[in-house]
């Protein structure tokens, strides 16, 4: 409720079962998660499908608060740190989730080969597990690359022309 007053508050990266039940033994009023309970429209919220859960959060009277995107777009969020992990030059901006932020960020790199790529994308986000299409296959060299936190499917159609890679 907006004109509710927190009382204690919880972080989560998504809301869930156990974190309704530590909410409920520990009269924590309010949940600040990372993930938005909900992705598509209020009106879909109903005790029939898989929205379930947030109509649970509100019966009980406990705010949900999601910095999802807020996170991702803002001056210094995701979508920076990311240009930053890659040492990206020349940074600009595409994907507009809204009239004032972009999610995605792009700009120049080192030329590198894809073999090199790879290696500082395990290396700087530290991980083994890389995906990539039939185009990555067929590039040599990289020197522009685009970013966007989660997947960044929805602004696909966005990533400039003349990027080699996107993240």
């Amino acid at each position: 409720k907006p004109e509710s007053e927190v009382n204690n508050l919880i972080f989560a990266h998504d809301i869930d079962r156990k974190i309704l039940t530590i909410c409920n033994e520990k009269n924590i009023n309010t949940v600040i998660t990372y993930h938005p309970a909900v992705f598509n429209n209020f009106s879909d919220l109903n005790y029939n499908n898989s929205y379930s859960l947030p109509l649970e959060y509100l019966k009980h009277d406990i705010n949900v608060i999601s910095v999802h995107t807020a996170l991702d777009v803002c001056i210094g969020g995701n979508s920076d740190e990311l240009a930053k992990i890659f040492k990206l030059q020349n940074i600009k901006t595409f994907g507009n989730s809204n009239e004032n932020n972009s999610v995605g960020r792009y700009g120049e790199i080192d030329l590198i080969s894809k073999e090199d790529f790879i290696k500082m994308i395990e290396r700087n986000l530290n991980t083994s597990v890389i995906r990539y299409n039939k185009y990555f296959s067929e590039i040599e060299k990289i020197r522009t690359v685009a970013v966007v936190p989660g997947s960044g499917t929805q602004f696909l159609s966005e990533v400039p022309k003349n990027v080699d890679v996107f993240l």
